[in-house]
């Protein structure tokens, strides 16, 4: 990637790290450091944790670097060999990561680290697919941490992408508008 368009990024997920054989730590750590250096938002999706998955080890260069470390309750058990999701972002945090956002699926998304201890809650939908769920919420939320929202807001917007999604007839195909986010967030006020 260009460092012209890594200067001007105002967000950086580097995802599907385990897949992405030529995308070496290092060139990882590169495109990470370029976008957090320029006052870019960063973050990294540790997932996921299928063929070979990441290690800590692997990821410890790249938290310097990174603002929201991602996983669902999973790959940090992989990664942390901790059964406990708790447990395991302490794990996350003591080797370096800034912040570690936990997506819980349904029960909903946790972050803990230097946004504080946040846990907000799932919403209940008639689930139509899984798939892009976890990529769902991870653009909802960067979404929100751009836009400023706090952490418990940006959580909260990723978690109502990621309900739309899956219970959207075509999955990630029906992926939401940002307005259709909001009349979903708006409907549910109260919850």
């Amino acid at each position: 990637m260009p460092d012209s368009l890594m200067d001007r990024a105002e967000v950086l997920l580097a995802t599907s790290y385990p897949l992405i054989p030529d995308m070496p730590a290092g060139g990882f750590a590169r495109a990470l450091a370029r976008v957090d250096e320029s006052g870019g938002i960063t973050a990294l999706d540790i997932g996921p944790a299928i063929g070979d998955p990441v290690t800590l080890d692997e990821i410890a260069p790249l938290l310097p670097v990174t603002r929201f470390l991602i996983a669902n309750t999973h790959e940090m058990a992989v990664i942390t060999s901790c059964d406990d999701w708790e447990r395991a972002a302490e794990r996350l945090l003591d080797a370096g990561a800034r912040s570690v956002v936990i997506k819980r699926g349904a029960v909903g998304a946790s972050l803990r680290g230097s946004v504080g201890d946040v846990d907000v809650p799932g919403f209940e939908v008639q689930a139509a697919a899984s798939v892009g769920a976890g990529d769902a919420f991870n653009a909802g939320f960067l979404y929100g941490v751009q836009r400023e929202f706090t952490p418990q807001q940006a959580a909260r917007f990723g978690n109502a992408v990621a309900a739309l999604v899956v219970s959207g007839e075509r999955g990630i195909m029906d992926s939401p508008t940002v307005p259709q986010v909001e009349a979903f967030l708006a409907a549910r006020a109260d919850d």
